[in-house]
């Protein structure tokens, strides 16, 4: 038999931090209704009472995931709602974005949004390099136990990124035009328009 155990993560890139939920029981999910349930419950409970005025949104399937987003929070608690003044940006991550169809790819690519640097919004993804080997060990856990594990883990790949912060290439100024360059001229041998962040036609990867 096998067992599916749903988890969800987020990923605050001024805190610098990675953190997981558990997703909502199937009586609230009942509640509030089932799509996308989970995710809205998890996404307006980060940002429960903040101050910020404008927020990019980097979610695998955020060109579905949005529509209607802000009235399905409006049958969430109150104090889950977000300010009326608060302006949200939705991308999908730059890895993800070549499997959905071409009409997302302008829109919600991270190429042709401001004030975001070069995010390529993977930064989730990569906690699994720490937490695959876990896996084994927390499915023979108690819910208590494999949150406080899992919890235990996270903080500690967050305390890695915060003391390695200043050893990576990217962050070293002598390495950086460098580091910049390799990118964009693997992206002008594969023949992808500059900018787009998304291959025009498929491509054969030996």
């Amino acid at each position: 038999m096998n067992v599916f155990c749903p988890m969800a993560w987020a990923i605050c890139k001024k805190e610098n931090g990675t953190w997981h939920a558990p997703f909502i029981s199937a009586t609230e999910a009942n509640e509030y209704g089932p799509r996308y349930v989970n995710m809205d419950y998890i996404f307006f409970s980060s940002l429960a009472g903040t101050e910020l005025e404008h927020i990019t949104v980097c979610y695998d399937i955020a060109c579905q995931w949005c529509r209607h987003l802000l009235e399905r929070m409006e049958k969430l608690p109150a104090k889950l709602h977000l300010p009326k003044t608060l302006k949200l940006r939705y991308r999908v991550p730059k890895f993800h974005l070549p499997a959905h169809v071409q009409k997302c790819w302008a829109p919600y690519s991270f190429n042709f949004s401001p004030c975001v640097g070069r995010t390529d919004g993977e930064g989730v993804e990569r906690s699994w390099s720490t937490l695959n080997g876990v896996a084994r060990c927390v499915s023979m856990m108690g819910q208590g136990g494999r949150m406080d594990t899992l919890d235990d883990f996270c903080n500690d790949h967050n305390w890695m990124k915060t003391i390695n912060a200043g050893t990576c290439p990217v962050t070293a100024p002598d390495n950086c035009l460098a580091v910049c360059r390799r990118p964009l001229a693997a992206q002008i041998d594969l023949g992808y328009p500059r900018g787009c962040g998304a291959p025009p036609r498929p491509i054969r990867v030996l």
